[in-house]
């Protein structure tokens, strides 16, 4: 038997994007995809406006740490079903306050259809929390994976 190597480290020390959708908005895999796109971008937008700011540097770079851990510029990004816009709004003023970076994604014109015609609505779809996966935890374990 050969000694495995310990790994740099813990799984609960890793960084994870945890990205929040409402599930009831019953929305399309394309319409999912495209509102989850749009919530690491903002990350990742939100992580270079810090850029410019003196201060504490630890979240550029877990996020930094996070791009480079696939190879592919992104890491472990995880999709969760939340039930509804209250829920999601406390789960990200909940992170903001400790200190994570977390959003919400906010869509002008999100399609509702009605019979044979389509309104187009300004709805929250999705937000996300970002940090490292242990401290993250007590706000995401309440949730499964979206369908």
């Amino acid at each position: 038997m050969t000694d495995c190597p310990e790994p740099e480290k813990k799984p609960w020390e890793l960084p994870y994007l945890y990205i929040l959708f409402r599930g009831e908005l019953d929305a399309s895999r394309g319409k999912v995809g495209a509102q989850t796109a749009h919530a690491a971008n903002k990350l990742e937008t939100l992580v270079k406006s810090l850029e410019n700011y003196p201060g504490p540097q630890e979240n550029i770079e877990l996020f930094n740490e996070w791009k480079e851990s696939s190879g592919q510029g992104f890491g472990v990004t995880i999709v969760l079903d939340v039930n509804n816009f209250q829920t999601l709004a406390s789960v990200i003023n909940a992170a903001k306050k400790q200190g994570f970076l977390a959003d919400t994604v906010f869509d002008e014109t999100y399609p509702v259809p009605d019979g044979k015609f389509m309104h187009f609505v300004p709805c929250v779809t999705c937000g996300f929390i970002f940090g490292k996966k242990g401290q993250l935890s007590a706000l995401t374990r309440h949730f499964e994976l979206l369908k």
